[in-house]
């Protein structure tokens, strides 16, 4: 989120483009908030949500609406999911490594229980953006 703010601020863009919801992420959500954020920001021309089921909503409800994803709005997600390559057109998503966070984190943590110096320790784990029609 600091990432995003700092991005847009950088860009002289208002940091507030942000919508949140208290509701669990699905594809219900995805494509209820997508009315919400077009009332906001009529002019959206790409839309970047926290997960793949966001994303496949909005994507639903764009075409529910006629709305053309990747020509009026583009859309992405995060995680890669399978439902990002199967849905139509196919939703440009962040593959984060989670399998590799996992182990990493399990290291340290069994180096902490070892006594070794952890303390202040960051690693830098690289994302992939899957590139596909809905951008």
């Amino acid at each position: 989120m600091q990432g995003w703010q700092k991005a847009r601020l950088d860009n002289y863009l208002s940091p507030d483009a942000i919508i949140n919801t208290s509701e669990r992420p699905s594809f219900s959500t995805g494509a209820a908030m997508l009315g919400e954020m077009l009332l906001h920001w009529p002019e959206l021309a790409a839309l970047i949500c926290v997960n793949d089921e966001l994303a496949a909503g909005v994507l639903f409800e764009c075409q529910r609406r006629h709305l053309s994803v990747s020509g009026k709005l583009a859309v992405a997600g995060f995680d890669d999911l399978d439902v990002a390559r199967v849905c139509y057109p196919a939703l440009t998503s962040v593959r984060i490594p989670y399998h590799q966070m996992g182990q990493e984190a399990a290291a340290l943590i069994l180096r902490q229980l070892a006594s070794d110096e952890v303390a202040g320790m960051a690693l830098a784990l690289y994302f992939q953006l899957q590139k596909r029609q809905s951008t």
